[in-house]
């Protein structure tokens, strides 16, 4: 965050990254049981004041989510998980993010072209939103 992430936000870069805090409070604090407040808490010195402007949340079913994966080649440990632990991640992502104006929810279940078609969208409308904040 502090070598890249940042220097690039204030050099007025745009920064898209696959994952953020929120990944680790789900899947380390409610799936894995540490705790969201504690992972959390260990995540603010390396995130300081930095937050998403907007967060893509792709809700699937886990079962849709795991018959999608399972046509890879080779499972990681995480997709190797119970239904169960799938299910935890599911219902943590959907509490963590509930109520939170960044986040933008697309419907997992639509075709992979249009989750991309609506991705691009939000993508535009968020850089568009930002340089007229600018």
């Amino acid at each position: 965050m502090a070598e890249v992430s940042r220097a690039d936000l204030e050099s007025g870069k745009i920064v898209i990254s696959d994952r953020f805090v929120d990944s680790s409070i789900v899947y380390q604090g409610i799936a894995r049981g540490l705790g969201a407040e504690i992972v959390s808490a260990v995540n603010v010195p390396g995130i300081g004041d930095c937050h998403p402007d907007g967060i893509f949340f792709i809700d699937i079913s886990e079962q849709e989510g795991l018959k999608r994966k399972k046509f890879q080649k080779k499972l990681d440990r995480i997709e190797q998980e119970s239904i169960d632990f799938h299910c935890m991640v599911s219902k943590g992502y959907r509490k963590v993010l509930s109520g939170r104006p960044e986040v933008i929810h697309i419907d997992g279940s639509d075709s992979v072209h249009n989750i991309h078609k609506e991705i691009c969208e939000m993508v535009e409308k968020l850089i568009l939103t930002k340089e007229r904040d600018d």
